[in-house]
């Protein structure tokens, strides 16, 4: 019997997000103020330049709720210390478009932005004795109930989703967009620092 495709996904991505994730060091103690702003920046720019991408390839119900999480992402920004206009100069990432230009890409791309939000409790619960934390924790890094519903309708649709292959290869080639993305963006000075 041939696996499923979100078994294939996770198997057939599993080692470049294992890079990821070693390239981020997130989960390096003690928990980074500047690391993890640095990240939050990068995935700001990621997502400025995936969100209209994804809206356009899946519909607007896939891009509204994309939209909520980069709307996240800039709120945590703020209060850790940036201000609208140092917002707004953050860098978008040029080629994030390219993880949702068909629906089955933009499909293997959801697979991994919204497989990021299981990662983001592991970082949160790190995170969670951290003093330069804003009250309230990072909105980015928390998770719903909605949130995991999401998750299980994600599946659903890979479930039947068409065709297997490009869907692969729409969440490798986002995951590589990360993996070129986030590593460049954290070995910069924060931009509130500059």
């Amino acid at each position: 019997m041939e696996p499923d495709l979100l078994t294939r996904l996770r198997a057939e991505t599993a080692e470049v997000h294992r890079r990821l994730d070693s390239a981020l060091g997130l989960l390096t103690p003690p928990p980074d103020q500047c690391r993890v702003t640095a990240f939050l920046e990068g995935m700001h720019g990621f997502l400025l330049g995936w969100v209209p991408a994804l809206s356009a390839s899946l519909g607007d119900a896939d891009g509204d709720h994309a939209q909520r999480r980069l709307a996240l992402v800039a709120s945590d920004l703020l209060r850790l210390g940036h201000d609208r206009a140092s917002l707004a100069a953050l860098p978008v990432c040029a080629t994030a478009a390219r993880c949702a230009a068909t629906p089955a890409t933009a499909l293997g791309s959801l697979y991994v932005i919204e497989g990021s939000m299981l990662g983001g409790l592991v970082i949160a619960r790190a995170l969670a004795d951290a003093t330069w934390l804003p009250p309230g924790g990072l909105g980015y890094l928390a998770r719903d109930a909605a949130d995991a519903e999401r998750w299980r309708l994600l599946a659903r649709r890979l479930a039947a989703a068409p065709p297997a292959e490009a869907v692969i290869a729409g969440a490798r080639e986002c995951f590589e967009c990360l993996a070129d993305w986030l590593p460049h963006r954290l070995s910069r000075p924060v931009a509130t620092d500059a």
